[in-house]
């Protein structure tokens, strides 16, 4: 690639060559076909799965897209249950803000 500087009565002042690296085209295919978020969100998902068991006794996965409110669950056990989901993933959910969240993938989604 060419690289050309011009002074402000347009004269080319000075030219450039610049080499342009690039990644090997197998090493950016590996990259590019590597399950790497699959990976990392089944173990986020397992692991919020874990929470929903030992904070709401919700074991059923099936439960993730449940309208939370047809889940009945008591307003004790969410506030329990949003400060360990802050802790868990290192988020900072408000109270107003988890009210929104119809389904309890929205929280899942949030990480």
């Amino acid at each position: 690639m060419n690289r050309q500087t011009i002074s402000e009565d347009g004269d080319h002042l000075e030219q450039q060559h610049i080499l342009v690296s690039y990644i090997p085209f197998w090493f950016a295919a590996f990259f590019i076909h590597t399950p790497i978020k699959t990976i990392k969100m089944s173990t986020i998902e397992q692991r919020f799965l874990n929470l929903l068991d030992s904070q709401l006794d919700i074991s059923d996965a099936s439960a993730l897209d449940v309208d939370v409110k047809d889940l009945h669950i008591n307003s004790m056990d969410t506030v329990s249950f949003l400060k360990a989901f802050n802790h868990e993933f290192g988020v900072d959910i408000a109270p107003a803000d988890a009210a929104k969240m119809s389904k309890l993938r929205d929280f899942l989604d949030h990480v």
